[in-house]
């Protein structure tokens, strides 16, 4: 499913889709003061895609979100006091996404998910994982060449 190009990414979004039951799609975005490569996890709900998870693997504020972009929106921000390589740390976090879906308010769907034996979450997170990654170097390199 294409997704319409927000300003702030760099490049078009990536899918990863996760079973029947939703999709990853992975960029690269700059914010006022930061950047990074985000996973976001739409679900499909009654027909519906929902936004339900947001993964920001920013440099400097490294965070995941529930119900992004709506007013049941809540972050999370991994404080590089306690969690000394953040960007390992949030693949953890990822790996949780059954849960997750379940903490944001959509018990279904994430029952489904777990009923499912056909279905592994830890492929299509790492697989979205990996994306981010390979776009972290990406932009990487373009800094580098630009200098």
């Amino acid at each position: 499913m294409a997704a319409k190009r927000r300003k702030k990414e760099l490049v078009e979004p990536l899918i990863v889709a996760v079973g029947q039951y939703g999709e990853f799609e992975v960029t690269y975005r700059r914010v006022p003061g930061d950047e990074g490569p985000v996973a976001e996890f739409f679900g499909f709900v009654d027909g519906k895609r929902v936004n339900i998870l947001r993964f920001a693997d920013f440099k400097y504020d490294t965070h995941y979100r529930y119900n992004p972009d709506t007013p049941q929106d809540r972050k999370f921000s991994l404080d590089p006091v306690v969690v000394h390589n953040r960007h390992d740390e949030l693949i953890y976090i990822m790996d949780a996404l059954t849960d997750m879906v379940q903490a944001a308010g959509y018990k279904g769907l994430a029952t489904s998910m777990r009923r499912d034996q056909n279905l592994d979450v830890s492929i299509a997170v790492k697989s979205t994982f990996d994306v981010m990654k390979a776009l972290r170097r990406q932009e990487k390199r373009k800094a580098k060449m630009a200098k």
